[in-house]
């Protein structure tokens, strides 16, 4: 018997009235996970609701991982596509701690380009926009030192579904995701 995924991303295709309800659709669709995969393509780094849904893994204590999927050959053109750049680096948990008396509390941050003050452009880290309350570290992803971010590519596991033969071990993946969080 061959297995089959389905595509959850219901919110790349809806139209849908307000950012609120694009949320709301994603938050619920996620509700009884253990574990969120990030199915990875070649535009997938740079999606907001990507970003959301990994936000989602993080804010409600789920495991998370990413799997490259452009090494799959095309059903038409027989070809494979470059990795994409891998969308995890572009999220992080970052630790404001204004001493070391006080508590620590940690926000999420994502990377974006911005003016580097000399004509052109860098890579910077700002709060997430859209979840700006506080969040727990995860189970899986070290502490970052205060004032400083922890990409959670450095937690999460990332794979390529061909050469780590995904059709035989995604399963695996998705359970040792869910460990790591404690689910």
């Amino acid at each position: 018997m061959r297995r089959s995924f389905e595509d959850s991303s219901l919110w790349e295709s809806r139209k849908l009235e307000s950012l609120e309800s694009i949320k709301r659709l994603i938050t619920d669709g996620v509700k009884y996970t253990s574990a969120v995969c990030v199915l990875i393509g070649t535009q997938t780094w740079g999606r907001r609701w990507v970003r959301y849904e990994m936000a989602r893994a993080v804010i409600d204590g789920r495991g998370l991982l990413g799997v490259h999927l452009n090494s799959i050959r095309h059903h038409r053109t027989q070809m494979t596509n470059l990795l994409g750049l891998n969308p995890l680096d572009f999220m992080a948990i970052g630790k404001v701690q204004a001493n070391v008396l006080l508590t620590p509390r940690y926000f999420l941050f994502e990377r974006v380009i911005a003016p580097n003050g000399r004509g052109g452009h860098q890579w910077v880290w700002n709060r997430y926009g859209d979840h700006t309350s506080e969040v727990s570290l995860p189970k899986w992803l070290r502490d970052p030192p205060a004032g400083c971010v922890t990409a959670l590519s450095e937690g999460a596991s990332v794979y390529d579904f061909m050469r780590d033969e995904g059709h035989k071990n995604i399963g695996a993946w998705i359970d040792l995701a869910a460990q790591l969080a404690g689910r």
